[in-house]
C-alpha cells in the first residue's frame, strides 16, 4: 500500500467510510477500473457505502424490534394457494405508505390463526425500508408502563420517549384482558403521545369494533380509539389455525415416512 493509499484509508477510518476504501482497493486492484470515468469510480465508491450503511442499519433496526418471528417473509405467503386475503393487499402494505402517512394496520382472526406472523412480515417489510420498529405484547407493553410509572415520572417519561421514537409500535393481541383504570390512563396516555408521531401495527382477536369493551371506560375508550379507529386498515385473518395447519404437515410427512418403513 502506497503513502497516499495509507493516508486515505486513515481519513476514511476518522469519516467512518471503511466499505468506502475497501471499494476504492478493489478498484485499484481491479484492471477494468481504468477503464471507467472519474464520475464512474466516485459513484461506485459512494454506491458501496451506502449499500453497507443500509446493510447495517437493517440489521441494528431487526435486532432492536424483537420481532416474535424474525424469520417471517411475506414471501413465505407468495407460494400459498388460499389465503384470507388477496396477495395484492399484503404486497400493498409492503410498500409502507401507512406508516409514510402515520396510519396504522390491524390484522385481527383466531387463535393460531398466523396473524403475528404476518405481522412480523408486514414489519420486517417496514425495516427494509428504514422505518423503526419495535414489538410488543399488549400486557408486557401494560405492565412495563406500569413498572416505568411506580418507578418515577422520569422512568416513564424516558419509557415514554422511547417508545415514541420507534416509527411502528407492534402491539400482539391487543385487548386480551380488561384493563384496569391506571392501565387504561397510562396507554391511552402513550397514544396520545404517539399520535403523527407513528404508525401501530395491532393483532387482536376481536374486531376494532370490540376494542371499546377493553377500556371499560367509555370515556377513555372514545379518546383513545378515536385516535386509532379511523386511520386503521383492517386485514380479517380468519382461517384455519396456523398450528392446527402444520400439526396437519408434520402428521402427513410423519405418516409418509411410516408407511416407507413398513
Amino acid at each position: 500500500m502506497n503513502d497516499l493509499m495509507t493516508k486515505l484509508k486513515c481519513l476514511c477510518e476518522k469519516a467512518r467510510l471503511i466499505p468506502l476504501f475497501q471499494a476504492l482497493e478493489k478498484q485499484e486492484a481491479s484492471p477494468e477500473s481504468i477503464e471507467c470515468s472519474f464520475l464512474e469510480r466516485i459513484f461506485c465508491l459512494l454506491e458501496a457505502q451506502i449499500d453497507n450503511n443500509h446493510i447495517s442499519k437493517i440489521s441494528r433496526f431487526r435486532k432492536a424490534a424483537k420481532l416474535r418471528w424474525p424469520q417471517a417473509s411475506l414471501a413465505d405467503y407468495a407460494i400459498k394457494k388460499v389465503l384470507p386475503v388477496k396477495l395484492s393487499k399484503l404486497k400493498d402494505l409492503a410498500e409502507c405508505a401507512w406508516v409514510e402517512n402515520y396510519l396504522h394496520v390491524a390484522i385481527t382472526g383466531p387463535t393460531g390463526a398466523g396473524k403475528t406472523h404476518l405481522a412480523s412480515a408486514l414489519a420486517d417489510e417496514a425495516i427494509l425500508k428504514e422505518y423503526s420498529v419495535i414489538c410488543y405484547h399488549f400486557s408486557a407493553l401494560v405492565r412495563d408502563l406500569i413498572i416505568a410509572e411506580k418507578a418515577g415520572e422520569d422512568i416513564l417519561i424516558k419509557l415514554q420517549k422511547r417508545l415514541i421514537k420507534f416509527r411502528v409500535l407492534m402491539i400482539d393481541d391487543w385487548g386480551i384482558k380488561p384493563l384496569k383504570s391506571h392501565e387504561r390512563h397510562l396507554l391511552l396516555e402513550l397514544i396520545e403521545l404517539r399520535e403523527r408521531n407513528g404508525s401501530l401495527l395491532i393483532t387482536s382477536l376481536y374486531e376494532p369494533s370490540q376494542w371499546y369493551e377493553c377500556f371499560v371506560d367509555k370515556g377513555i375508550a372514545d379518546s383513545s380509539l378515536d385516535r386509532i379507529i379511523p386511520y386503521i386498515d383492517h386485514i380479517d385473518w380468519d382461517k384455519d389455525s396456523y398450528r392446527t395447519e402444520l400439526g396437519r404437515q408434520l402428521m402427513a410427512k410423519s405418516s409418509k415416512g411410516g408407511n416407507k418403513n413398513a
